[in-house]
């Protein structure tokens, strides 16, 4: 996004504690908690009455299917979301060809040397919230908030900071005590749900009614099952230049469920299909697809808003999703045995063809010399196994390396980027060699999780 590009998915934690030399707790036996399955009968979760906010002067897997469209249930059609203080004009985007590809941002001009580790980031608009610190549930806390009229929010102290800074200050309350085995997850941490406050605050809303739509869906609705396959009518988007469902792109209905509360412009942009097949959703909130489809819906959404337009244009959105759906899913962190696009110079800094696409690719038309390094073609990485190569993990897929590359790129600081890249894959080896570590420690029944969840914490710091 140009001017305000939502980077909701970055999780920067504090330093973990130190593991403490400490004699081990007895062993005891590791449960799974199966999730329950939803009730048959559907029982909607009533609306609380939500107090108004105080008076305030207003402030600043996949298959291709052809079967047609059906129509949807119509919804308010007041709007709902905006990213964008200024609606930008609409440009092409198919792949490969010049000039389409939307050019990144540039980056300000630093002042420090290559040798200088740390940059300084420029400061987010009000209504952005930071990374949440707790996004992994965890126990031992008393100093969770929760917000009035909505009690089954759970909000961190890092959170809660941010928002008080809102109108809403006087709503949130200390959460009741609870035991403290219980793990709690961030209420905010859930990327849908940090969408529905950014557009609580940018619409200047008189309520957190929408933050009740997103949080508490009916009991009968079905979570989105993610990258998992799942048999169900799935949602589908018509493509004008064919009239038929755009191939191999599928949204759950959770999912299409959360868009058209935050952007009722779009209640009639996918269609239920007829028939059930089995699929995974292409909205998964940890793809660094996500944040691009929600950004080319909303400009389409302000798009219609200025044009009184009755629906709105989605070819910038269908035009990225063509070029989407042809190509692998980042798998972000996960070591596999594949083919990469990376420099030979820096073989640590492995990239997938997703992440390549959204980022290389771009400064690659652009010439520049940083850019051009990496193989345009994707390569096994050479090893020392019997198959002499090795398995690697995409490392661009974060916001922050994202931004770290370009920053080298712009300006043409191959040590800077060495200094980066090293430094990342050095924390992703003792990420998993501590894991490993008490994964074993665990089968022989001792109890790790609160050192799991800091090697995690960790980890996510340097991701």
């Amino acid at each position: 996004m140009a001017l305000m590009p939502i980077r909701t998915l970055v999780l920067l934690l504090p330093n973990p504690m130190p593991r403490p030399n400490v004699p081990r707790s007895p062993p005891r036996r590791l449960q799974i908690l199966e999730p329950s399955e939803p009730p048959q009968q559907p029982v909607p979760a009533p609306a609380p009455q939500l107090p108004p906010r105080p008076l305030l002067a207003r402030s600043a897997a996949r298959s291709v299917s052809s079967d047609r469209g059906q129509s949807s249930t119509q919804l308010p059609a007041r709007r709902a979301v905006s990213f964008l203080d200024d609606v930008p004009q609409r440009s092409s985007s198919l792949p490969r060809t010049p000039g389409d590809v939307p050019e990144p941002p540039l980056l300000p001009r630093r002042r420090s040397s290559s040798q200088d580790a740390v940059r300084q980031t420029s400061p987010k608009p009000q209504f952005f919230l930071a990374p949440c610190p707790r996004s992994i549930p965890v126990a031992g806390y008393q100093d969770w908030h929760t917000v009035k009229g909505l009690p089954h929010l759970d909000i961190c102290p890092s959170c809660l900071k941010q928002m008080r800074k809102s109108e809403f200050r006087d709503l949130f309350v200390l959460s009741d005590p609870r035991p403290r085995g219980e793990k709690v997850r961030c209420s905010m941490s859930e990327p849908w749900t940090r969408l529905a406050w950014m557009q609580t605050l940018k619409k200047q809303l008189d309520s957190l009614q929408l933050l009740h739509q997103i949080t508490r869906p009916a009991l009968s609705s079905k979570p989105c099952p993610g990258r998992i396959i799942t048999d169900q009518h799935w949602y589908r988007i018509v493509d004008p230049e064919t009239n038929m469902y755009l191939p191999q792109f599928n949204v759950c209905s959770a999912c299409v469920r959360n868009l058209r509360i935050l952007m009722p412009q779009h209640r009639e942009t996918f269609k239920r299909s007829s028939t059930k097949q089995e699929r995974a959703c292409d909205f998964v909130t940890d793809s660094p697809r996500f944040v691009r489809y929600i950004d080319c819906l909303d400009m389409a959404a302000n798009r219609a808003d200025q044009e009184h337009s009755p629906r709105p244009d989605v070819t910038e959105f269908l035009s990225y999703a063509r070029r989407k759906v042809v190509l692998h899913d980042c798998r972000r962190d996960r070591p596999i045995l594949s083919t990469w696009h990376y420099m030979p110079q820096l073989p640590e800094l492995t990239v997938c063809e997703d992440c390549y696409d959204d980022v290389l690719w771009p400064l690659v038309k652009r010439k520049h010399p940083i850019a051009r390094k990496f193989s345009t073609t994707m390569r096994l990485l050479p090893g020392d196994g019997p198959s002499r190569c090795r398995e690697a993990s995409c490392q661009l897929y974060s916001p922050r390396m994202r931004a770290k590359l370009l920053e080298a790129v712009q300006q043409n600081d191959l040590t800077y980027l060495k200094q980066v890249a090293l430094r990342r894959r050095d924390a992703e080896q003792r990420y998993r060699d501590r894991e490993e570590e008490l994964l074993e420690d665990a089968s022989r029944g001792y109890d790790v999780a609160a050192e799991l969840r800091r090697n995690v914490e960790e980890w996510k710091r340097n991701e």
